[in-house]
C-alpha cells in the first residue's frame, strides 16, 4: 500500500514589501496509510503551514507533496478540487455557517457536490448520528457547546467519504474532558472507517492521547520524526527545552 502522504523538500515562503519569513524550510515527511500521526511544536513553528500545504491551501514555494500516490504540484485546478474531497479538515475554531443548523452544514459539501437534497439530507443524518450528536440536527451553532460544534464540524469533514482527515488545533479551544471526547471520537473513526489522520497540536498531552507517530517541528525544519514511545517526552523535552517547554504541556496558543 503507498503511503497516504509524502511531503518532499517542502519549502513555504511568504513575502512582503519589508521581508520574506521562510514558513518551511526543506520539509521531508511520510505519513502510511491509516497511521494517526502527530506533527507538534510550539507556535509559529510551521505546523499549520505544512498541514495547509498538504491539501493545497497553501501551494509550496518548491518542494512536491503527494497524496495516495498523486503527485499535487501539476494539478489542474478542477483535479485539485476532485482530489481535495478525499482529504477532510478540521479546525481550531469549527468554521461552521452560523445561518446553517447542524444538519445543514454537514449537507453543505453534499449539495456543492452535486447531491439531490433528500439523498444529501439522509447522509448529512446518517454522519451526526454517527458522531453522536444526531439529536442536534436542527440546532444552530449558537446553539451548541464547543464540543458538540466540533462535532459537526468532524461530520461535515467526513460528508464527502475522505480518506485522509487533517485536524488543524482541533482540541486547542476546548476543556480537557471535552478534549480527550473529542480525541477519542476521532480514533475510533480512524479505526472505523480507515481513515488516515495528521492532528497538527502544540500539546504533547494529544499526540500522547491519539498518535502512533509524530514530527516535532522547530522553526520550519522537522528535528525529529519517529514513533510515539516511552521517550516522547524525554525527545520533546531536550529539543525545547526551557520555560518553552510550557506551552506543550497545556497552555493554549495560535500556531
Amino acid at each position: 500500500m503507498k503511503p497516504a502522504i509524502i511531503l518532499s523538500g517542502v519549502t513555504k515562503s511568504f513575502r512582503s514589501k519589508k521581508a520574506t519569513v521562510e514558513a518551511l524550510r526543506g520539509i521531508d515527511l511520510t505519513v502510511e496509510s491509516g497511521q494517526i500521526f502527530g506533527v507538534i511544536g510550539l507556535s509559529g513553528a510551521g505546523k499549520s503551514t505544512l498541514v495547509r500545504c498538504i491539501n493545497q491551501l497553501e501551494k509550496p514555494t518548491s518542494g512536491e507533496v503527494y497524496v495516495n500516490g498523486q503527485a499535487l504540484s501539476g494539478l489542474k485546478r478542477s483535479q485539485l478540487l476532485k482530489l481535495r474531497r478525499s482529504i477532510g479538515m478540521i479546525f481550531q475554531h469549527f468554521n461552521l455557517l452560523n445561518q446553517r443548523t447542524a444538519l445543514g452544514n454537514v449537507r453543505y459539501p453534499l449539495e456543492i457536490s452535486g447531491w439531490d437534497k433528500d439523498k444529501a439530507t439522509k447522509k448529512a443524518l446518517e454522519l451526526l448520528d454517527r458522531v453522536g450528536i444526531a439529536d442536534k440536527a436542527n440546532a444552530y451553532p449558537a446553539e451548541l457547546s464547543g464540543g458538540q460544534k466540533q462535532r459537526v464540524a468532524i461530520a461535515r469533514a467526513l460528508a464527502n467519504d475522505p480518506s485522509i482527515l487533517l485536524c488543524d488545533e482541533a482540541t486547542s479551544a476546548l476543556d480537557p474532558a471535552t478534549t480527550f471526547q473529542i480525541l477519542k471520537l476521532i480514533k475510533d473513526l480512524s479505526t472505523q472507517l480507515g481513515l488516515t489522520v495528521v492532528i497538527i497540536t502544540h500539546e504533547m498531552l494529544v499526540v500522547k492521547a491519539i498518535c502512533s507517530h509524530f514530527a516535532l517541528v522547530e522553526d520550519g525544519v522537522v528535528k525529529y520524526n519517529g514513533v510515539v514511545d516511552d521517550d516522547f517526552e524525554k525527545i520533546v523535552f531536550n529539543a525545547i527545552g526551557g520555560s518553552e517547554i510550557l506551552e506543550l504541556l497545556g497552555t493554549k496558543g495560535d500556531s
